[in-house]
């Protein structure tokens, strides 16, 4: 196309070849230490619960900015998240965002609107790029560069690789649509699943 566009070419050969498919790279989860120390290095309860919500429920930054005080059911212990494309799924809340949560509530009463507040403007929710910012920057006081989208993944990567969890239940968890996108996460648990599955076989001596 270069070629063709400066004038060397008077048509593109490979017009008509398709390019090679790029392999889909395993998205890199934080060690379970990480974790601990950003919980511990959040300045609040709020602080907590975001990162809570990422890393636990496995929650896009837009998920997270999107929740609001009527989508918890304080009786199931359950959120409905309005994920991307408008579709919207259950999850649990695990104990310990639901922890956080509570101890977040007890400390802003909060009866209706949106979960995660303005601190400036107590009124109105944040949004997602502000949700971003945030665990970006709590990471980066302890030292580490990265975002909160990588929380997403070790949520995966743990329910697959330590919880043993079904890749089926993994695609729920996370909102995707099709099967296909979480199966990048299945490396980290496929070849010791695989060996299970495989090994004990034995044909004749």
């Amino acid at each position: 196309r270069w070629m063709v566009r400066h004038g060397h070419l008077a048509a593109d050969p490979t017009a008509d070849l398709r390019p090679p498919r790029q392999p889909r790279s395993v998205p890199r989860a934080y060690h379970q230490d990480v974790v601990v120390r950003l919980l511990a290095a959040c300045p609040d309860y709020r602080a907590r619960l975001i990162v809570l919500l990422e890393v636990q429920e496995g929650l896009r930054a837009c998920e997270v900015a999107r929740l609001e005080v009527g989508d918890i059911d304080f009786e199931e212990r359950t959120a409905l998240i309005k994920g991307k494309g408008n579709r919207e799924r259950i999850l649990p809340l695990s104990t310990q965002t639901w922890e956080a949560l509570t101890s977040y509530l007890a400390e802003r009463p909060l009866k209706s609107g949106p979960l995660i507040r303005s601190r400036n403007e107590p009124w109105k929710g944040i949004s997602a790029d502000h949700v971003a910012h945030l665990v970006q920057g709590w990471l980066k006081t302890i030292g580490i560069r990265g975002g909160g989208h990588r929380l997403r993944h070790t949520m995966a990567t743990s329910l697959l690789r330590d919880q043993g969890a079904d890749v089926r239940d993994v695609q729920l968890a996370l909102g995707h649509a099709s099967l296909s996108s979480t199966s990048i996460y299945l490396p980290f648990s496929d070849a010791r699943r695989l060996r299970q599955v495989m090994d004990g076989r034995w044909y004749g001596r």
